[in-house]
């Protein structure tokens, strides 16, 4: 019987861009920074994947330039939805980031719906509409004209310069939760789900974008090219092996 083979030729000068990092995690803290996430972080590192969280940078009133910097450096992202993701501003502008990477760059994203339903990431609905209907309140600021009423409301009054995001933080959560991901059920235990994100990650994102890197302008590797081309395409079975320092 015959058997067919695909054959694919090296590439002689295209490669793809180089990444500081293979995958950027972004998160809420409070939730999970000490257990799901950073069990998840050991994971992927533990499978070889290069994998930022932003544990030592420094809190401001806006993004950071160097957080901004490490998504755009990254292959892939995975952004992992809990019950107060929406209520930071800080991760919300994350997750706009990380989207618009994915549409400028052509990064890779995918999704975590750990302890929330898609469907409430999707709609604002859950602990994601609560968090909408706090920031909503903001376009009510006009109406306070009045002193009482401005220290009744003063709780939310901070928020309300956020009102132009928030148009864009509900677009990025509708579009987030329409891409692919995993979802933790209730029950499971979440080493064998971690197990899952970590092994479907290196499948099916991180090991096809795993390529041979050659230089701008290989200089005498013209002639080793078209050998293993030559090996490649013929038709008796054989073995082609690589050496060298690989990154």
């Amino acid at each position: 019987m015959g058997q067919s083979k695909s054959k694919q030729n090296v590439a002689s000068t295209d490669h793809r861009n180089h990444y500081t990092n293979k995958v950027f995690l972004s998160f809420r803290g409070e939730d999970t920074r000490y257990d799901f996430t950073d069990h998840l972080y050991n994971a992927l590192c533990l499978r070889g994947i290069k994998t930022f969280r932003d544990d030592k940078l420094s809190r401001g009133e806006d993004i950071s330039q160097e957080l901004l910097k490490a998504i755009e450096e990254s292959r892939v992202s995975i952004v992992v939805f809990s019950q107060n993701y929406a209520s930071s501003r800080w991760c919300l502008d994350e997750l706009v980031k990380i989207l618009d990477c994915r549409k400028s760059k052509g990064q890779k994203f995918r999704a975590v719906f750990y302890k929330v339903a898609p469907s409430d990431v999707r709609h604002q609905t859950g602990a994601f509409g609560d968090a909408f209907a706090t920031l909503d309140q903001c376009k009510y600021k006009d109406s306070i004209g009045k002193w009482r009423k401005a220290l009744d409301a003063c709780a939310t009054l901070n928020q309300c310069k956020y009102k132009d995001s928030i148009g864009k933080w509900r677009k990025a959560l509708e579009e987030a939760a329409n891409l692919s991901g995993w979802t933790f059920e209730e029950g499971r235990y979440e080493t064998e789900f971690i197990e899952e994100i970590v092994e479907d990650l290196f499948a099916q994102v991180i090991n096809p974008l795993c390529e041979l890197h050659v230089a701008d302008h290989p200089i005498g590797l013209e002639s080793c090219r078209e050998e293993v081309n030559k090996l490649l395409d013929a038709d008796e079975n054989n073995m082609v092996g690589i050496w060298g320092l690989v990154e």
